[in-house]
This record gives C-alpha cells, sequence and structure tokens, in this order.
C-alpha cells in the first residue's frame, strides 16, 4: 500500500548579502588592539613587534570595509533590481 505524497515548492528567492555586525565589531576592535601594538612596538624599534602587528591590523581593517563594501554594494544592487522589476 502506497502513499501520495503532494509536494508543492516555494519559490526561491536570491539571498542578500548578510552582514554580521557582531563580527565586524569584533574584527574592527582587533585592528586597534594590534594597531596600538604596532604604534608602540615601532616608538621602542622593536622589529618583532610592529611588523606582524602592523599587518595583520592592516588586513583586518581591509577585511572590515570589505565587509562594509559588500553590504553597501549588495543593498544598492538590489534597489536597482527592485525599482527595474516593478516597470
Amino acid at each position: 500500500m502506497s502513499i501520495k505524497v503532494n509536494h508543492y515548492a516555494a519559490k526561491t528567492i536570491e539571498p542578500s548579502y548578510y552582514l554580521n555586525f557582531e563580527a565586524l565589531v569584533i574584527e574592527f576592535s582587533v585592528a586597534v588592539i594590534l594597531g596600538v601594538m604596532a604604534i608602540g612596538g615601532y616608538n621602542t624599534g622593536l622589529w618583532v613587534v610592529w611588523v606582524p602587528c602592523g599587518a595583520i591590523s592592516a588586513c583586518c581593517v581591509v577585511l572590515v570595509l570589505y565587509s562594509l563594501y559588500n553590504y553597501v554594494s549588495d543593498k544598492l544592487t538590489r534597489k536597482t533590481v527592485d525599482t527595474t522589476d516593478n516597470k
């Protein structure tokens, strides 16, 4: 004896870019802390401290800016797509 199941799939939508605000704040905080450590290492002349801390701090700042750019870019793209779909 078989069971008949009626399955109707939902309409799919494109997922939008999700900005993880907590990760953004944590990453920016790490960038600030490492930036302060890099400045301190530079002032004391410790290359072993300021070069790695400065490089990692710069990477964190770039990643924060990239995340914000992706978020704004996705919002603007969706806004223009939504307005052209209504015509």
